[in-house]
């Protein structure tokens, strides 16, 4: 019959997010102390995660870290974009030094 058709079609591709983390201070601290971790860009959704259980610590920007580990940051973007940032160790150490004064 010699029939075509033709039409266009607009196809759009979003990056990937690239989340990195900051660590915020020292990633060895003493036992007691806190360690802050922090999303470097701004995303629609943030999960940091301790990689050995596969606990989710916290859905924030940034987190404060009190037990040693392996963590990393799964974010999304607003196009529903999904990526993981390399993992983070941060340790923690015995002080016997510590001086308190009462």
């Amino acid at each position: 019959y010699g029939c075509s058709a033709l039409d266009t079609l607009n196809v759009t591709f979003n990056p990937l997010p690239n989340p990195i983390v900051d660590v915020i201070g020292k990633d060895r601290v003493c036992f007691g102390d806190s360690i802050l971790l922090n999303s470097i860009n701004t995303f629609a959704y943030y999960e940091w995660i301790e990689t050995n259980s596969g606990n989710v610590v916290s859905n924030s920007k940034s987190v404060f870290i009190k037990t040693q580990g392996n963590y990393k940051l799964k974010v999304r973007n607003q196009a529903g974009c999904e990526r993981e940032s390399n993992s983070v160790f941060v340790s923690f150490i015995n002080d016997s030094n510590r001086l308190e004064i009462i």
